[in-house]
């Protein structure tokens, strides 16, 4: 759903033919696939930009070339990549999608949005869930937020308990502050996914940062902790909440758990510090 984080290469130092011994399209390929595999993506950028010279109307060398750009952090050129393979293969699924993932990076909502309906248009026979969730993410930023409810109850007709979808569901109807019924989906997704963290994690957030309901944002971080005792997420917002509370002994309490599965948490230790400090304000001297 996300291109990966970028690296620190400069495509624009490679040698288009300094590869003299990739001398035909499938050593070419086979090169830039192990190269990519092995994430050496400045050799595999090298190896498909010499497949894209020796087969220059092929759209799949143009695809690779794409994706390896955005590996590199080339956001720009991995897109005109991509669009020179849509110009050689117009239902080109993959190269839609991708390019809805750059555009999206690059914050050119409107065109993202044009990409993954292009893409959605295209999907294969296996639906991909990834598009229904993009096109959805992407409706949001333009708070388009009703087209985006209807990409999502389609998706839910698919895929009726996947938690991605019920929070970005949620998330939506937050967008247009029908808080209630923003409950409501996160609700039932702990309903349809009782043991996943992320499902209780979801509930509590919304609960602590949107309706302001902290207590009951600490039941669900409890239960979010309970399924996952090895995420900080819900230990690090119940130090929140609890600070709210001016319960501070359990706030530094639930830092401290942060801070012993991510030692280096700076917010974490900031929310300590901030806890410690008004528990000694609050302290009232024997007189």
């Amino acid at each position: 759903m996300v291109v990966h984080a970028p690296q620190t290469v400069n495509s624009n130092t490679v040698d288009d033919d300094s590869t003299n011994d990739l001398v035909d399209l499938e050593t070419a390929l086979h090169q830039g696939h192990q190269h990519y595999k092995n994430g050496d993506y400045a050799a595999a950028l090298v190896a498909y930009r010499q497949a894209s010279h020796l087969a220059p109307d092929n759209p799949m060398t143009w695809y690779q070339c794409g994706n390896t750009l955005s590996r590199l952090g080339e956001l720009e050129r991995g897109l005109a990549s991509y669009e020179k393979a849509i110009s050689l293969k117009p239902d080109h699924y993959d190269a839609w999608f991708s390019s809805g993932l750059l555009l999206f990076q690059l914050r050119r909502y409107d065109a993202a949005r044009a990409a993954y309906q292009r893409a959605f248009q295209l999907q294969p026979k296996d639906l991909d869930i990834r598009i229904y969730l993009n096109l959805g993410q992407t409706l949001q930023r333009l708070k388009r937020y009703n087209k985006a409810l209807g990409v999502y109850r389609q998706a839910l007709r698919y895929w009726p308990s996947d938690i991605a979808i019920w929070i970005e569901y949620g998330n939506t109807w937050c967008g247009l502050k029908r808080h209630d019924q923003a409950l409501s989906a996160y609700t039932r997704l702990t309903e349809l996914q009782p043991e996943a963290s992320e499902a209780w994690e979801a509930l509590g957030h919304f609960q602590q940062y949107v309706i302001g309901h902290y207590t009951a944002a600490l039941n669900a971080y409890n239960r979010a902790a309970y399924h996952n005792p090895k995420s900080s997420f819900p230990w690090l917002h119940s130090g929140h909440c609890l600070r709210r509370l001016k319960r501070y002994e359990e706030a530094i309490a639930a830092y401290d758990r942060v801070l012993e599965l991510q030692p280096d948490h700076q917010e974490a230790q900031r929310g300590r510090s901030r806890a410690q400090r008004k528990l000694k304000s609050s302290w009232i001297p024997w007189s």
